[in-house]
């Protein structure tokens, strides 16, 4: 009768390059968290008028009210736009790259919901930040639970094991 052999877990590197692209993926994501948080406390902290900042900046015949409550809701998306990346984050270092489609598509199907039913003669780009800020939300949720529930390893494989 023959020994049977360990089985290997599909989730565990095979491969020193593997490590070192899923080393690289960790630093990008965390240096563009990092900057994201940066940004979204900077937006609470200085709270800069953006709406008066898109009217005098872009051109072109949009009605006067086209950014109206951006600046409350500006912020909001960024604090959304952070916890996406930090599950993202999250699951780069568990190498659970099959739940960025939950992660994605919530904001994707937002945005494409937005554009396929907005009037471009008088955009609102409130709809467009509040639509993508709800997606984000629900995205990040059911992308933590999947996370959760996932049988991987909790512990991050990031360098190969020594011992």
């Amino acid at each position: 009768m023959q020994a049977s052999k360990p089985s290997e877990s599909p989730y565990e590197p095979t491969s020193l390059q593997q490590h070192a692209r899923v080393r690289v993926s960790v630093w990008l994501l965390g240096a563009v968290t990092l900057a994201c948080t940066i940004w979204t406390v900077f937006l609470f902290v200085s709270r800069p008028d953006i709406e008066r900042f898109l009217n005098q900046t872009i051109p072109g015949s949009h009605m006067p009210d086209a950014f109206d409550r951006l600046n409350d809701s500006v912020p909001i998306f960024f604090i959304f736009l952070t916890a996406s990346l930090v599950v993202s984050l999250r699951l780069t270092m568990r190498q659970l790259y099959s739940l960025f489609t939950p992660l994605i598509a919530g904001p994707a199907m937002c945005v494409v919901g937005w554009y396929l039913t907005e009037n471009f003669d008088d955009p609102n780009w409130f709809n467009l930040f509040a639509l993508a800020t709800v997606g984000m939300l629900v995205s990040c949720l059911v992308t933590s639970v999947l996370a959760g529930l996932s049988n991987n390893p909790t512990e991050p494989r990031i360098a190969p094991k020594l011992w």
